[in-house]
């Protein structure tokens, strides 16, 4: 009898996460992954959480600058609430461009499973037509493969914002080209406005290394993609182990200097790290 009420109470526990399902009197039946997912992480940005920035000058190329940009917490508009976070890539006005990332490691170690990553994103609309990339945002997961070697999977998505360029408007993903090299592939052709809210969810399987999909809503829109035919690419960047997720944005190319200055604001907020439920086993009373 004591066994019989164990059973119950557990079941009733479990299926707060997970469906519970009949189980055979045979063997151990496992409770398949549930498809909800679990947040691990959210940051409302409604009080300090110190992401940190990070300039890259892309290929070596000085066209690009550093210590010109800034991440920061802003009050000038939210998804929810009274703050979100600005990336402001060169908001000093330099002649450079500016690719800059704001980030946070959680945690400081290489994850598997399968992970969702969601932000809620907005364009400036006084800088609507000086971006050159943005939003964009990455899960970079870094893992130790031998004595001083490690391997970086990232997985990301980019919106091309450049008003000037045929790329103009085009998503594009983070793909795998060749083992160990990755590269920009466009997947959709959708223009999105500049002051209004978007909803953006990832999902990719770092188990496999590859993408699952990549889902939009706001402005009208409500899509779901199918990423899986593209892959993760296992690159050589990093030099420590790290989980690291990102939001960034880049101004408008300005062909170093000579077309004049500009800068590009994207606003984040609501942001989500999520993973599925975890897969239990329930005892089996066998008499």
């Amino acid at each position: 009898m004591r066994h019989v009420i164990f059973g119950l109470i557990l079941a009733f526990f479990v299926s707060r996460y997970i469906a519970f399902i009949p189980v055979s009197c045979s063997r151990p039946t496992p409770l398949p992954q549930s498809s909800r997912f679990i947040p691990l992480f959210t940051d409302n940005f409604e009080t300090e959480t110190n992401w940190l920035l990070f300039e890259e000058i892309v290929g070596g190329n000085s066209c690009y600058g550093s210590g010109v940009g800034s991440v920061a917490r802003s009050t000038n508009v939210a998804y929810q609430g009274t703050h979100s976070l600005l990336v402001w890539a060169n908001q000093a006005s330099s002649t450079k461009s500016n690719h800059l990332i704001g980030y946070k490691n959680y945690p400081n170690t290489h994850q598997t499973d399968i992970w969702r990553y969601q932000v809620h994103a907005y364009i400036a609309l006084a800088t609507e037509n000086s971006g050159q990339t943005g939003p964009e945002f990455s899960l970079q997961n870094t893992r130790q493969i031998a004595s001083g070697q490690f391997r970086t999977s990232t997985a990301g998505i980019q919106y091309a914002a450049n008003p000037f360029s045929s790329d103009k408007d085009n998503w594009q993903v983070w793909r795998e080209v060749t083992p160990g090299i990755a590269g920009w592939h466009t997947f959709m052709n959708q223009p999105i406005t500049a002051g209004e809210w978007y909803t953006l969810t990832l999902e990719a399987d770092f188990i496999d290394n590859h993408y699952n999909t990549f889902s939009i809503q706001g402005g009208g829109l409500d899509q779901l993609i199918d990423l899986s035919a593209y892959s993760i690419a296992a690159e050589d960047k990093f030099t420590e182990e790290a989980f690291v997720i990102t939001l960034e944005s880049e101004n408008l190319w300005n062909n170093c200097g000579k077309d004049g200055a500009y800068d590009y604001k994207v606003y984040y907020d609501q942001v989500s790290l999520l993973r599925p439920a975890v897969t239990l086993y329930l005892p089996i009373i066998l008499k």
